[in-house]
């Protein structure tokens, strides 16, 4: 969905492509341009094969908590800043 378009674009009508597409989960990345690389990361690790190398759903909150307490400071000194410069 982030990429804005199925991973298995094109794989419709060839039903034994797909599933080996799904198989050795060949995914194209995230776009550079609009993702961080901490959330393409997560990604990659989310659709790897093997279970055992996925993240746990805790381990994707603690991500996702984590990316919203950076943005929250982030955005705390770019207002700093501003009313400084003022």
């Amino acid at each position: 969905m982030a990429a804005l378009q199925s991973p298995f674009y094109g794989q419709q009508h060839n039903l034994y492509a797909l599933v080996k597409k799904i198989e050795k989960c060949s995914y194209p990345a995230l776009p550079a341009d609009s993702y961080s690389v901490a959330l393409r990361e997560l990604v990659r690790i989310c659709v790897t094969s093997n279970p055992e190398k996925r993240p746990t759903a805790k381990r994707v909150w603690q991500f996702t908590e984590q990316q919203h307490h950076d943005q929250q400071i982030a955005e705390q000194q770019q207002h700093d800043l501003c009313l400084n410069l003022d």
